[in-house]
């Protein structure tokens, strides 16, 4: 399908999800309303320097724009920010099941208790543990809420990174130990090269393929929670227009925010493994 297509039907879901709320009037069904919004909503943004909302604690009116470029930004750094920690771990930690194997068994077993809990549970384990240590010791780790004059980053980062890393390391010891059976990582150590060089020499470059490949399932879980965490964190991100303000263009403008760099991500992702493989994802 032609990537022009691909992006107009998506502005159209967007367009239609900010306004389909607006088909239910004092619960009943009202689909001139929902007519009427849609097109009020389609002309506001042919001009986006007209979308406005109010602030709901100051009532205060604000042009959209550039008002939503900070916490978009807080959003897309907490998100990709997690991505790549997770992302660097796992590579480190692939690495050293590599070079020890047998504790494959060990790490294993934990990765399956893991597995147990589900991924929205790990965000308040882990700020409730930092608030206990908080409380026994007085020493507070990280900031577990953004306030009105300070914004809290990295600790979120940290925290939502748990999420694709453990999916990461999963992922990395199903493809390595896939590569690990093949009969040119045999002959690779018969010339001589020990674990660490099989591994950044020929296994790397083919896990990396994969987790290109999958991709996509990782940024959508990690942004879904990402979304989560701002609500919890009370953290300044596009969360807040996305929950807080109703409007339909305010969402619109919020959704294709989130979409555009995601997507731009895929597209490079795509000529990359394309460039490595010869092969379209």
């Amino acid at each position: 399908m032609n990537k022009m297509m691909k992006l107009l039907i998506y502005f159209i879901v967007f367009y239609m999800i900010a306004c389909l709320p607006s088909l239910i009037v004092n619960q009943h069904f009202d689909f001139m309303n929902l007519l009427n919004v849609l097109q009020t909503t389609f002309i506001k943004l042919l001009n986006v320097s007209s979308i406005v909302f109010i602030n709901q604690k100051s009532g205060v009116e604000y042009a959209i724009f550039p008002f939503i470029f900070e916490p978009w930004l807080n959003t897309m750094s907490i998100l990709f920010g997690s991505i790549l920690i997770a992302l660097f771990f796992s590579i480190c930690f692939s690495l050293f099941l590599y070079r020890f194997s047998k504790l494959k068994i060990i790490f294993a077993k934990v990765f399956q208790l893991l597995g147990i809990i589900p991924d929205i549970f790990y965000i308040p384990i882990m700020i409730t543990i930092v608030i206990i240590i908080y409380k026994e010791t007085n020493i507070l780790l990280f900031d577990v809420a953004s306030t009105s004059e300070k914004s809290t980053v990295l600790f979120p980062m940290l925290l939502l990174s748990i999420i694709p890393l453990l999916n990461t390391i999963n992922l990395f010891e199903q493809l390595t130990e896939k590569e690990s059976n093949s009969t040119y990582i045999d002959f690779a150590f018969s010339k001589g090269l020990n674990h660490t060089e099989v591994y950044f020499q020929h296994i790397f470059r083919n896990i990396i393929i994969g987790y290109c490949i999958n991709f996509k399932q990782i940024i959508w879980m990690t942004l879904s929670s990402t979304l989560f965490l701002e609500r919890i964190m009370n953290i300044f991100g596009v969360s807040v227009f996305i929950f807080e303000y109703h409007s339909p263009e305010v969402l619109i403008v919020s959704f294709i925010l989130l979409f555009l760099p995601i997507s731009i991500v895929f597209w490079l992702i795509n000529r990359f493994v394309e460039q490595m493989t010869g092969v379209k994802i």
